[in-house]
């Protein structure tokens, strides 16, 4: 069931009907062996190819059978067998690992997972942006700070969940944050107005990930392969935490996490101050005071 569950909530189509359209072999094999265990091989599943993409298509009582939450649900959230069966197939079908050499020679890496979020319930006047628009966070802040603070204590619970059960079960430290607005052409699935927002594994935590979960497919399986070889360096988000910890109530003084880093050879941690700003993980709320967003 959670294999299932993971896999529809992330590639599946289960409200109209229950179907998978995807080009990924693995996902139609888990999708079909997964429904056969919990119904007997006598379930009828049909397979065809549609728009050039393999389509398999249940019986639709299976959407009634098998309703999938808005949330993940409890009983996978405190188990880390079941966490680690989850996160692989949803790393799987919605992460984008990168693996890049840059110019200089140094090695690009990250893991992000992505989430989309209808937010219809908390637009309170029509929203002057174009259709498939993408409004990025920053802008966002600028034209509509009172949605952009409502968007930043209502984030995704499923994104959540993924992030807890990776620090719970696996100590793997992410990022979080919304990446950008966007008004879509219809309302099904992501509502009318949907959020991204995006869960960033970075540095030491992406060896943690790739040895404690791993992907699914030989293409993402090389990229991980390629992502240990690298040499460690310090956690791309070391310094929020560092933040974290001089902070109270979730508010630090910027001259006191400015001689933390010092003591750590930086000569320019103010540097994190300005990145972190722009990924909405922290705000400036006086001067020289700044507070801790609650999903950084």
């Amino acid at each position: 069931y959670v294999e299932l569950y993971s896999l529809m909530l992330s590639e599946g189509s289960y409200r109209n009907k229950f179907v998978l359209h995807v080009p990924e072999e693995e996902f139609h094999q888990i999708f079909v062996n997964n429904l056969k265990k919990l119904f007997g091989n006598q379930l009828l599943i049909n397979q065809v190819i549609d728009k050039g993409v393999k389509k398999s298509t249940a019986p639709e009582k299976m959407k009634y059978l098998i309703p999938i939450p808005t949330h993940i649900p409890k009983f996978i959230l405190i188990n880390k067998k079941l966490s680690k069966i989850y996160l692989k197939i949803a790393f799987e079908a919605e992460s984008n690992p990168r693996y890049k050499i840059l110019k200089n020679g140094a090695v690009n890496r990250r893991i992000k997972l992505s989430r989309n979020l209808g937010i219809d319930d908390l637009i309170k006047e029509k929203l002057p942006y174009k259709e498939d628009e993408r409004v990025y966070f920053g802008k966002l802040k600028k034209d509509y700070p009172d949605l952009a603070k409502e968007i930043l204590n209502n984030p995704c619970s499923i994104i959540l969940g993924e992030r807890l059960m990776l620090k719970k079960h696996f100590d793997i430290d992410t990022s979080l944050y919304p990446e950008y607005l966007r008004i879509n052409k219809t309302s099904f699935r992501r509502g009318k107005v949907s959020v991204k927002w995006i869960l960033t594994i970075h540095s030491i935590n992406i060896n943690k990930f790739v040895k404690e979960i791993g992907f699914i497919t030989k293409h993402k399986e090389e990229i991980a392969n390629r992502m240990l070889n690298v040499n460690l360096q310090r956690p791309n988000y070391f310094a929020l935490n560092i933040m974290k910890n001089i902070s109270k109530n979730n508010i630090f003084d910027s001259h006191d996490y400015s001689k933390e880093m010092i003591k750590l050879g930086y000569k320019f941690p103010r540097v994190f101050i300005a990145k972190y700003r722009r990924k909405n993980l922290i705000e400036k709320i006086g001067f020289c005071k700044y507070k801790i967003s609650k999903v950084a």
